[in-house]
């Protein structure tokens, strides 16, 4: 195994960067894991989640308000499709109905992969 600690690596490509990181440690920590190759070979799917669950949420209608600020939140079976949330530990709890259709379920299990789209003429 050859150590490459005393020069530079170059890299032109997530291959590359996958080479460098692999032999970047002698005991074999660094295990680096590409999701996908230059030709277009997808190894870890990306899926369309927003599409798929469009349909059945509020949420790209009327965003839960304040949504990004929030940091405490509470799911209930017994109210399925409310998130309960509050604002800080001490401030009152609030809920919001998530789900278009209160106690509607998710009847499809066909999610739509994002195919990547690959660099543009420009880019390239």
């Amino acid at each position: 195994m050859e150590l490459w600690l005393d020069r530079l690596t170059p890299v032109s490509s997530s291959g590359d960067i996958s080479e460098a990181v692999k032999h970047s440690t002698v005991t074999g920590v660094n295990v680096p894991q590409l999701v996908g190759t230059e030709d277009g070979t997808v190894i870890v799917p990306t899926y369309d989640w927003q599409s798929f669950l469009e349909p059945y949420f509020h949420c790209h209608l009327e965003p839960l308000p304040g949504m990004k600020k929030l940091q405490h939140f509470r799911f209930n079976s017994d109210n399925p499709g409310v998130v309960h949330y509050q604002n800080a530990p001490d401030e009152p709890e609030q809920s919001f109905q998530i789900l278009q259709t209160p106690n509607s379920f998710l009847t499809s299990t066909d999610i739509p992969v994002l195919q990547p789209p690959g660099l543009s003429s420009e880019r390239q």
